[in-house]
């Protein structure tokens, strides 16, 4: 891993080999995470933020769909790059490159049953709230 800062703050962030990230898709949802795997990935910051991040090379993501606030399946993409860019802490574009293939798995498949698509690797230990 390499992390870049300029004036104590964070600007890039390296991962090589088995990288992996994992954000909350819905804070009353706790089972559902939206998770992004590759062999190198690459994120940007600005204002403590990320702006973009992209995934190189078996690169795969996993994102939880909302109609407004109500849950509406996930998607599950795989490419061998991927691009990611946010605006206001949000998921703006999203472009995925090179051996594409995608899946859509309805709501009704996967309420109650979330933990069966998490991708391999997937690791989520939360802090405990209280010790």
């Amino acid at each position: 891993m390499f992390i870049k800062l300029e004036k104590r703050k964070l600007r890039m962030m390296y991962v090589h080999g088995h990288a992996f990230s994992i954000s909350e898709a819905d804070s009353l949802l706790r089972s559902r995470y939206h998770q992004i795997s590759g062999q190198d990935m690459t994120m940007m910051f600005s204002n403590n933020k990320v702006d973009k991040m992209v995934v190189d090379r078996t690169a795969t993501i996993l994102y939880y769909l909302f109609d407004d606030k109500t849950p509406n399946g996930l998607n599950n993409t795989t490419g061998d790059h991927v691009t990611i860019t946010f605006a206001g802490g949000k998921v703006d574009k999203l472009k995925v490159m090179g051996g594409v293939e995608g899946k859509y798995v309805p709501e009704r498949l996967v309420t109650g049953r979330e933990l069966d698509y998490n991708l391999a690797g997937f690791n989520w230990k939360p802090k405990p709230l209280f010790k």
